[in-house]
């Protein structure tokens, strides 16, 4: 979509995008991270598990829409049939 600027600026802006979007995911995802640490409350941590997972979650939403926007990519992804969203995985190339 943002094909037609030219690549200096596409990439200023995407720099920018991904500085500001770490900087205002990252406090809150450590806010919680640590009170779920210092909080000994299970209903506590759990809740805090649940929403630095969900801040994680936007975290990479809105990093992959300013991609979609400031660069074309074909993904080959192999293998989703047998994953479950409640469960945790770790990609490996």
């Amino acid at each position: 979509m943002l094909s037609s600027i030219p690549a200096f600026l596409r990439g200023c802006l995407s720099a920018s995008v991904l500085a500001i979007n770490t900087l205002v995911m990252s406090i809150p995802l450590l806010a919680f991270s640590i009170s779920r640490f210092l909080i000994p409350i299970k209903p506590w941590q759990k809740l805090c598990t649940r929403l630095c997972i969900a801040i994680a979650e936007c975290w990479i939403s809105i990093n992959s829409g300013w991609i979609k926007l400031t660069r074309r990519m074909q993904w080959q992804i192999a293998g989703l049939d047998t994953l479950q969203k409640d469960e945790w995985y770790l990609g490996q190339d």
